[in-house]
């Protein structure tokens, strides 16, 4: 019987850690679509500006399957 319960409790485990895993490579590729998808320019008043570029993040997004 304790053979059985440590034999689900690593499966279990295994897959919580796959799944959890799963979300966090999502949440990097999400993350790093946003970085590609903004862009940087220097304003008329000489200040480096940052603002989103949608076509680039949607472009992303796609390639990477997640949207």
């Amino acid at each position: 019987m304790k053979t059985i319960i440590i034999t689900i409790l690593a499966i279990f485990t295994l897959a919580a850690t796959y799944f959890a895993a799963q979300e966090a490579i999502r949440y990097q590729a999400i993350d790093g679509c946003l970085h590609a998808g903004t862009d940087r320019f220097k304003n008329s008043a000489g200040q480096d500006a940052q603002v989103p570029d949608g076509y680039w993040y949607q472009f992303c997004m796609k390639e990477k399957g997640l949207k």
